[in-house]
């Protein structure tokens, strides 16, 4: 009786804080063929299965984020910046990284004793390239966020290239959200200097989560397809 009512519980206070979240809203890309996914539209909350890692993140009106069920092995987060000038689409995509994937983009961030800084990677790099490199940090709710930001001067195609990991400080197994390669922003905000503030401001609204706080029944976690049953063969069946 006991661990009866020790489990009803425990599913009404994880309903309950879920309850009073604005959750983001979900469209499938095609109802007809829904395991190919489709888009959570801001403003509200979202909970994501990126098959190994696991995050809670913040829409704001102005974002999107494509899903893929069993598939989406990271954060695709397309974010629209409106200007007097000209309407801009960011596609922020993060990807996933756990294990031995983990343990070797850190080093692109880290100094020799394994705390986070400007790695000698980036280092030799940058004077390799002549390129201006500089190590930025940022914080979310539970991770430490470090960018390389490289000024390229010379290059064809100058500009701000930035590579970044948002490192969880909380989850088991340990997790990361990384850019594949460097971005290069060709978009400005107010002042050159805010270039990447104006992404880490976007990415402080997400939460690194373990799997089992994913809302199993919450409607920001569409349900699966369901596969269909196989179909009876017509010479098993029995007449009397």
């Amino acid at each position: 009786m006991n661990r009866t009512l020790i489990i009803l519980f425990l599913i009404l206070t994880t309903s309950c804080a879920y309850a009073d979240e604005k959750l983001a809203k979900w469209e499938f890309d095609d109802p007809a063929r829904k395991e190919l996914g489709g888009r959570y539209f801001g403003t509200g909350t979202i909970y994501l299965d990126l098959i190994k890692c696991s995050i809670k993140v913040n829409l704001l009106t102005n974002e999107y984020v494509h899903y893929t069920f069993g598939k989406s092995g990271g954060l695709m987060l397309i974010h629209r910046i409106k200007t007097k000038a000209e309407n801009y689409t960011k596609n922020l995509g993060l990807g996933c990284y756990t294990g031995k994937d983990l343990d070797d983009i850190k080093k692109d961030f880290t100094l020799a004793d394994g705390s986070y800084g400007l790695s000698e990677t980036f280092k030799k790099w940058g004077e390799e390239n002549t390129a201006k490199i500089a190590v930025k940090f940022f914080k979310g709710v539970n991770w430490q966020g470090v960018g390389n930001v490289e000024y390229l001067y010379t290059s064809d195609h100058p500009g701000q290239y930035i590579d970044l990991c948002l490192f969880s400080d909380s989850t088991k197994p340990p997790q990361a959200l990384c850019n594949a390669g460097p971005w290069n922003f060709t978009f400005k905000p107010k002042f050159k200097s805010d270039t990447f503030k104006y992404i880490t401001d976007i990415f402080e609204r997400i939460t690194f989560i373990d799997h089992d706080q994913l809302p199993p029944d919450s409607p920001a976690i569409p349900p699966k397809p369901v596969e269909p049953s196989p179909a009876v063969p017509a010479d098993s069946v029995q007449s009397e």
